[in-house]
Parts: structure tokens; C-alpha cells; sequence
């Protein structure tokens, strides 16, 4: 006869789950979270502001000594090589920090895996509940007289005068790069690092706040764009929302991508 095993309890067979880490102390949360934000958000214009600076120089210097620095900007082209050298700059230092602290940056930013059919399907659905919402949020501000619902927000580009081979820049600039690098910053570094140290929902209220008001338009001619604003940190929210559901960046980027590609097409047919 073979010996009879001891039974064990439920309480035994249970495996052991790790100890969640201990969110800080509120005031100690907000503060880092603070620093997180200004830092992020100084490093994204800064970023860009330096690939601008490196590109102009080295074109003017090596390639195209006699063009205007008007000419340079203007050109979409060029406003694409200025964003993807801002997007490496800003990922290999932000990737450096990560890999300095022992963390994997592409998984601690929800980009560990390539893109799936089901981010997609939550991209796709999340887009819909997204324009049904700013639709009827339009609606209400359209009824208030101090609001001006019609402020539209300056991109920088004359969609009036594009060509085919510029319309493509564009679209790559507006509708791909912009969408990728956006959601890597604000909900794949800053809002994935600042969840840790304070409440979730409060966490995605600075983001989305800081992420709106970049959307004002501070350095451009004309009145605050508040709608642009409202707009931008309304559609965070969303973002954000997929975010924390997946535990992915890929739905967040499909969900900006289609925002942009919807702005694109009607600025283009409006044209």
C-alpha cells in the first residue's frame, strides 16, 4: 500500500503573489509627479527645438549653403527629418535613464511587443466613443455665448498648396509620426512612471491638463486656442483610458492616429 498523502488546505496551495510597492506619500507623489511632467514636457520642445537647430546648421553648412532658413522650415520634408532626429534624441536619453535605473524602456512604456489585431479593435472603438462624446461636448459649448466653439487650431501647414508628394509629408508627419511619438511621452512615459506615486485618476488629470495646454498655441499670433485645448485633454482622457484597459501603448497610438487622419482628410477636402 502506498503511504497516504497529508491534504492540504486551499490556503496552501495558493502561490504566493509579490507585495505591490507602496504608493509614496501624496505630497511626495505630486512632487515627483511635477518634476516627471516639466521634465518631459521641457525635454519634448527642447527636443524638437534641437533637432531643428542641427538640421538647419548642418543643411546651411554642408548641403544647401545659399537657402533661406524661411526656405528650410517651410519645406514638410524637412520638418520631418526635425521631428524623427527630436524622436531619437528624446527616446535614446529617455532610454539611457531607464536602462541607468535597470528597467526595460519598451516595457515600461507598453511597447514591448509589436502591434496586434486586438489593438486595433480597441483603437478602433475607443476612437467611435471618443467623437461621440466631443460631438455632443460641442454641441453644448456651441449653445454658450462666451465661448467661441469655432476657434480652429494652426498646424502650421497651407493644406491650400499641396502637392502630392507634399500631401504625403504631411500625412506622415501629422498622421504617424506625431500620433507614435506623443503617445510615447505623455501616456508612455510620463503617465505609466507618475501612476506609481499618486492616485491613477489623478494622475491622468495632469497629463491630460499638461498635454491640452501645450495644444494653446502660446507662441503663435492670435488668442489662446482654449478649444484646441479642451480638445486635446479631452481626448487624453481617452487615451489614457486604453491605456490602463491594455496595459498597451499600441491602441493609444491607433486612437491619436485616427484623431489626426480625420483632421487631415477634412482639412484637405476643405482646401
Amino acid at each position: 500500500m502506498t503511504p497516504e498523502t497529508p491534504t492540504q488546505t486551499p490556503a496552501q496551495n495558493q502561490i504566493p503573489q509579490p507585495a505591490q510597492a507602496k504608493k509614496p506619500h501624496i505630497v511626495l507623489g505630486l512632487m515627483q509627479s511635477a518634476f516627471v511632467l516639466l521634465g518631459a514636457t521641457l525635454g519634448f520642445v527642447a527636443a524638437q527645438f534641437l533637432g531643428g537647430v542641427w538640421l538647419v546648421v548642418t543643411l546651411k553648412s554642408l548641403a544647401l549653403p545659399s537657402l533661406d532658413i524661411d526656405q528650410i522650415i517651410d519645406n514638410i520634408w524637412v520638418n520631418i527629418a526635425i521631428y524623427i532626429s527630436s524622436a531619437v534624441l528624446l527616446v535614446l536619453v529617455s532610454w539611457l535613464i531607464f536602462m541607468a535605473r535597470g528597467k526595460n524602456f519598451w516595457e515600461a512604456i507598453g511597447l514591448k511587443s509589436g502591434p496586434k489585431w486586438s489593438d486595433l479593435k480597441f483603437g478602433i472603438t475607443t476612437y467611435l466613443s471618443y467623437v461621440a462624446f466631443s460631438m455632443s461636448i460641442a454641441f453644448v459649448f456651441s449653445l454658450l455665448r462666451d465661448i467661441n466653439a469655432d476657434q480652429k487650431q494652426d498646424l502650421g501647414i497651407n493644406f491650400a498648396n499641396q502637392t502630392l508628394t507634399s500631401g504625403l509629408g504631411v500625412f506622415i508627419l501629422l498622421v504617424v509620426l506625431t500620433p507614435i511619438l506623443e503617445e510615447i511621452v505623455f501616456r508612455g512615459i510620463v503617465y505609466r512612471r507618475i501612476r506609481n506615486w499618486i492616485p491613477k485618476w489623478l494622475a491622468a488629470a495632469l497629463v491630460s491638463l499638461t498635454f491640452g495646454a501645450l495644444h494653446m498655441e502660446f507662441f503663435k499670433d492670435g488668442p489662446l486656442n482654449f478649444v484646441a485645448a479642451f480638445d486635446t485633454a479631452f481626448l487624453s482622457l481617452f487615451l489614457i483610458f486604453i491605456v490602463q484597459k491594455t496595459n498597451r501603448l499600441w491602441p493609444a497610438i491607433y486612437v491619436h492616429a485616427f484623431k489626426n487622419l480625420t483632421a487631415f482628410l477634412i482639412l484637405m477636402a476643405i482646401s
